[in-house]
């Protein structure tokens, strides 16, 4: 009998709301799966004196084998140490291997691994088919949330997940689309599996959640972060207009609501917080009359004031596989206004409640749709609560499409083992020499001819110290991809790949993993390009330099031993971001 699937979570950090209700309904499901022997949750501690986004007894005999990691190093270093120049960078680089080293220890023996949570995580090889979910793609389309640096590196760590990744799942045909113009041709084409966004079932939280007892007996519930892509900015301005905001209150929950309404010096000038508040101020909005900011609280508590709302409204700008709170709020028979946006469309296929859509850009929209609502509250108010009984998938039915998805991944690897990729040097030339001597054949070098495939060579590259690079994937301890990055030592700014897979291992993912690490190491070197150049007859070579996101710039006649052929030249832009201290 064939052994049961092994899936490794990699989830190092864990976004609070959506994110850890996502985790905390999947994990447990993915467990449940026929064909799945086990699932290893890898999850951080939260900071200390932090809430916990997914409090561990969420997962009490799911079947789950949860471990504690070291959490996210970050993608940029941070603050140098005693002020020494240099620091941030040696502490980031030391907190990466420290990283890296926690992955691949965890996914040994692992068919699999699943990162459901790739954004602000960087990317490191795990020896093992790698899966991963882009939730969505606010981070790099509303640079402000993260600021320039952190959001050119968020959008260079995307697509060195996307490079490497044996699939990506996304969870709407809209973030497919997103995916596609940010980031044209580079990947697979991913898998479309949508969330299953129900409640957690009652018996995770307390016996009975309430509302907090500053909240109003009627109110309008805005559950929303503070960033900005949830676009509080139109909903105030549209609130300062809506007629009956003294009998329905708006009430904000949601990270860094509570410290609205403070008046325009609460905090800094780059301060979300600070905006809205001086905005408020302006608009003349009352906070704990025309409305009220509760800030971070726990999903239990978002549930209750869900159930206890007369309304929710969802301003959006972004979302990557639609809301939860809207989901949660048809289920519970609470009627909805939200943006007017497809991925929100799309998310409400299967609901047969009436909405108040509006343009989220607007604020006479909004304010319209609000009064359209009250205007004809019981109207809504019925047919929400017919569409909470409208048939919807179970996790356990996402989750089956899920294991699907990761056993045609793991499939992948099913010819060999464990592969690790090293940096080639003296420890490794009797391998290099075996794999130059095992592919030193006309088919191979009439493609691949950078340097002879000869002893001499091969023990030239695993001694001499250089700038140029070769990477090697190794499989059981056998030396069966290369990986080069040449052009440093002869002066060039712009290093050239190339890759030589063994024959016997072609067609197994390797050579992309080996590729995406290489290109990882030189952004990671400096380089903001790479090139390479390739034969025209080379179609498979073609085909995964395009996946990874090379571009055709040129290319010349030329003659590949007796048949004429074309050098085709491509080029690698790498968003490096901005050198911290």
């Amino acid at each position: 009998m064939p052994e049961g699937l092994r899936i490794l979570v990699w989830c190092p950090e864990i976004n609070p709301g959506g994110g850890a209700r996502l985790l905390a309904s999947l994990v447990p499901a993915l467990a449940r799966q026929p064909g799945v022997s086990l699932v290893r949750f890898a999850r951080p501690s939260p900071p200390a004196g932090a809430p916990d986004p997914l409090p561990p007894g969420n997962l009490d005999g799911s079947g789950v084998e949860t471990i504690r990691v070291g959490g996210n190093p970050g993608l940029l270093p941070g603050r140098r140490m005693f002020g020494l120049p240099g620091t941030g960078r040696l502490i980031h680089a030391w907190r990466r291997r420290r990283f890296r080293r926690e992955l691949r220890d965890l996914a040994a023996g692992m068919s699999v691994v699943y990162a459901p949570w790739p954004h602000r995580v960087p990317w490191e090889d795990p020896g093992r088919p790698l899966v991963c979910t882009f939730q969505d793609a606010t981070l790099i389309e509303f640079p402000e949330i993260l600021g320039g640096p952190a959001s050119r590196a968020e959008r260079a760590s995307a697509a060195d997940w996307l490079r490497s990744s044996a699939q990506v799942i996304v969870s709407s045909r809209a973030m497919a689309a997103a995916l596609a113009r940010l980031f044209p041709g580079i990947g697979r084409a991913p898998v479309l599996i949508p969330h299953c966004t129900v409640p957690l079932p009652a018996s995770r939280g307390p016996a009975k959640a309430m509302p907090p007892p500053s909240v109003p007996a009627r109110y309008l519930l805005c559950p929303a972060t503070l960033t900005a892509h949830k676009n509080h900015e139109t909903l105030f301005q549209a609130w300062s207009r809506f007629s009956r905001r003294n009998a329905i209150p708006l009430v904000l929950c949601g990270g860094g609501t509570d410290r609205l309404g403070g008046g325009a010096g609460a905090g800094a000038a780059a301060d979300p917080a600070c905006r809205l508040s001086g905005l408020i101020g302006r608009l003349g909005l009352r906070p704990g009359t025309d409305f009220h900011a509760l800030g971070y609280v726990s999903d239990e508590t978002v549930h209750a004031l869900i159930a206890g709302a007369e309304a929710l409204v969802m301003p959006t700008l972004a979302e990557g596989g639609g809301s939860y709170p809207v989901e949660e709020a048809l289920a519970a028979g609470v009627p909805v206004a939200c943006s007017d946006l497809p991925v929100l469309r799309e998310q409400l296929e299967g609901r047969s409640a009436r909405v108040a859509w509006f343009d989220p850009q607007s604020p006479d929209s909004i304010c319209r749709a609000l009064e359209s609502l009250f205007d004809a509250y019981e109207d809504y108010r019925e047919s929400a609560r017919r569409a909470a009984s409208d048939p919807r998938p179970t996790w356990d039915a996402i989750a089956a499409r899920y294991v699907e998805t990761l056993r045609a991944a793991a499939g992948g690897s099913a010819s060999g083992g464990t592969v690790e990729i090293e940096l080639i040097g003296p420890e490794h030339e009797e391998a290099l020499v075996r794999f130059f001597a095992d592919n030193n054949l006309p088919d191979i070098v009439r493609q691949f001819h950078p340097f002879p495939l000869t002893p001499d060579t091969a023990r030239r590259i695993a001694r001499e110290p250089r700038r140029d690079r070769v990477y090697g994937a190794f499989r059981d301890g056998r030396l069966v991809a290369i990986a080069l990055l040449r052009g440093w030592d002869e002066g060039f700014d712009v290093p050239s790949l190339g890759l030589l897979v063994d024959r016997r291992a072609a067609r197994q993912g390797i050579g992309r993993r080996l590729a995406a690490r290489a290109l990882a190491e030189a952004r990671a070197a400096g380089a903001r390009r790479v090139r390479l150049s390739v034969c025209a007859s080379n179609t498979a070579a073609l085909r995964l330099y395009g996946g990874l996101g090379f571009r055709e710039t040129g290319r010349v006649p030329a003659r590949i031993g007796t048949e004429a052929d074309e050098k085709i030249e491509m080029h690698l832009d790498l968003a490096s971001p901005t050198e911290a201290p």
